[in-house]
């Protein structure tokens, strides 16, 4: 059924879950460990620019954008604090589907074949007050149709306050609020939809960053951030009751170990694998690196500025003429600029170069997302309101 094409779709995808990404072969990285790649900020240029979502004081852009892929399309989908989800051609730039969702909003994530859009709305049960709001769209089921997820008739809304953090596990769709809660809603094939399964507690300030990593059939780990500055760690078993058993926090300091982050924790990313990695970023402008099989510490550094998302993918190599490729994380930083930093093979974070966009070459008020295509190019989404268009050409490229 659909849970079961989320499941096995998502693990060829970016969604994090068992696959490798196809954009991020760490065992093709051909750094030599000592060449500078410090020219790389020349490569990166900006092809186009489009104006895709209304941006006003009150009205901040896009609030997160995504790669998506399902029968007779092959694009990018934006949503915007205007309350818009559109579609895009990546290869026209140009829209093809939009629908108003009726308040602002928050958070996007796709897991073939389901899209899961985050909105705010206001309730007739709960007059004058937003509350947090999940639609799910089955993408290959046409026309398209928005369902509505609610955790009972008497609470008909996915959260009390906005959700900003989704991601998929198994059968699960996982979400966090500004409640604090994390909620669990599991696919039931007799409905054709997520109902509500099981609250995860703990967190004291909104949930802002969920990843998961697969396990036993029906078992996983979660990982999840908050504007309490804390990460949890969480064992979730579909069957039965799941339980926090780790939590990072800098409170637990402890020599080279941070022990977390000292403010926001803005993403968790999962680095696919034999041996899988988290990445953690905040507001504390810390990139952390977490073994995700024993959540050990393995290493870190500073990004200068803090980081709103992280993505993974491949470049070309501006050293090189014969196509290889750098494997590199694309940092969106909240100021409006992105980084792009290359990873070691071994992936201990010897970062030895790094793209920081200008001000007037970036977004203004903030790079909310990234995502890489293959090629070297890639999009940038910022509460601008723009999404802008960008190429790394190897040493004697052309356009």
């Amino acid at each position: 059924g659909a849970a079961a094409a989320m499941h096995g779709g998502g693990r060829n995808r970016r969604s994090g879950r068992g696959g490798r990404n196809k954009n991020f072969d760490r065992k093709h990285s051909h750094n030599n460990g000592n060449q500078s790649r410090s020219d790389i900020s020349n490569m990166v240029q900006k092809e186009d620019e489009i104006s895709a979502h209304r941006s006003m004081k009150d009205c901040p852009g896009i609030a997160r954008m995504v790669s998506c892929q399902f029968t007779g399309f092959n694009g990018l989908v934006s949503l915007g604090h205007d309350g818009l989800l559109k579609f895009w051609d990546v290869q026209q730039k140009n829209m093809v589907y939009e629908e108003n969702l009726g308040g602002p909003g928050q958070c996007v994530h796709f897991a073939p074949p389901f899209l899961f859009v985050a909105y705010d709305k206001v309730t007739p049960l709960v007059p004058d007050i937003e509350v947090g709001m999940i639609g799910v769209y089955n993408l290959e089921a046409q026309p398209l149709a928005r369902k509505d997820l609610m955790i009972s008739e008497a609470q008909p809304y996915a959260h009390s306050q906005r959700v900003a953090a989704m991601t998929v596990g198994g059968s699960l769709l996982i979400s966090g609020g500004g409640d604090g809660v994390v909620r669990l809603w599991k696919y039931e094939e007799s409905v054709q939809s997520f109902v509500f399964f099981q609250n995860l507690m703990g967190h004291v300030r909104p949930v802002t960053a969920l990843c998961y990593i697969e396990g036993e059939p029906g078992s996983g780990r979660l990982w999840s951030g908050s504007e309490d500055r804390t990460i949890r760690i969480w064992n979730v078993n579909v069957a039965g009751t799941s339980q926090c058993i780790d939590m990072k926090s800098s409170a637990r300091r402890s020599g080279e170990d941070p022990g977390g982050h000292s403010s926001v924790v803005t993403c968790l990313k999962l680095v696919p694998g034999d041996q899988p990695f988290v990445l953690s970023t905040g507001v504390d402008n810390k990139l952390i690196v977490w073994n995700a099989s024993t959540n050990a510490y393995c290493g870190g550094t500073d990004c200068t500025i803090g980081i709103q998302d992280v993505e993974l993918g491949a470049i070309p190599d501006p050293t090189a003429n014969d196509g290889r490729q750098l494997n590199c994380l694309f940092l969106s930083c909240k100021q409006g600029e992105f980084q792009i930093r290359e990873w070691d093979s071994d992936l201990t974070l010897r970062v030895r170069m790094g793209k920081r966009g200008h001000r007037n070459m970036a977004h203004n008020f903030g790079t909310s997302s990234i995502v890489v295509l293959d090629g070297g190019q890639f999009y940038t989404a910022g509460r601008d309101g723009k999404i802008m268009v960008w190429s790394v050409r190897p040493k004697g490229g052309r356009r």
